[in-house]
């Protein structure tokens, strides 16, 4: 095969100051992670602020990846324990309960439950070291078992969908096109003129 190193040093050669722009011509921030599960998210899912570029997106080049799919299984007492203290979920009552032990969402969401208290899925993720906040959670005699999809926030380019385009014979623009929307790659040094005709 060939070789790894002399593949990167060729990338780098081939995109030296190279860099990412918006349509109002400012660097965008270049987000990544490691897999989406089919599905990345928009930036304001994931942080307070949302970027015109870092749009959701449907990938199935990533279903095969090494990261696709996980599989998590914890106790049921020390699931509805955590609920109860970090949420003050009533456990008692099944009409609160429920839907926090049988989550099946359609789409990757913000909150596990649609009522109050809300159960935020990325402190979730954070609490039990889950690989993404993309995951349906259901019973297994005296377990809960977490189903999951990707690895990472889901944000920007798909690391392992961008290989698999890569393999199938996409170019690197193409790539990043795919992932960030609305984006113009631009010599760094060419950066303030393109800036002076825009404006």
């Amino acid at each position: 095969g060939r070789n790894h190193t002399d593949t990167i040093a060729q990338a780098v050669l081939e995109t030296r100051n190279m860099v990412m722009v918006d349509a109002d011509i400012r660097l965008i921030h270049a987000t990544f992670h490691s897999n989406c599960g089919g599905e990345t998210l928009n930036a304001e899912d994931v942080w307070s602020k949302s970027e015109p570029y870092l749009q959701a997106t449907t990938d199935t080049f990533c279903l095969a990846g090494s990261h696709a799919t996980w599989q998590k299984r914890v106790p049921r007492k020390d699931w509805v324990a955590y609920l109860k203290r970090a949420y003050g979920v009533n456990t008692a009552s099944s009409a609160d309960l429920f839907p926090l032990l049988d989550h099946h969402p359609t789409c990757r969401g913000i909150y596990m439950n649609q009522r109050e208290p809300l159960v935020p899925l990325k402190q979730v993720r954070a609490d039990w070291k889950l690989n993404s906040t993309y995951f349906t959670l259901h019973e297994e005699g005296e377990n809960v078992v977490f189903e999951g999809r990707g690895f990472g926030h889901g944000v920007g380019v798909c690391q392992e969908g961008a290989m698999e385009m890569a393999r199938r014979g996409f170019s690197f623009v193409d790539i990043l096109h795919y992932y960030y929307a609305e984006v113009h790659l631009v010599d760094l040094a060419s950066l303030d003129f393109f800036r002076d005709i825009g404006q």
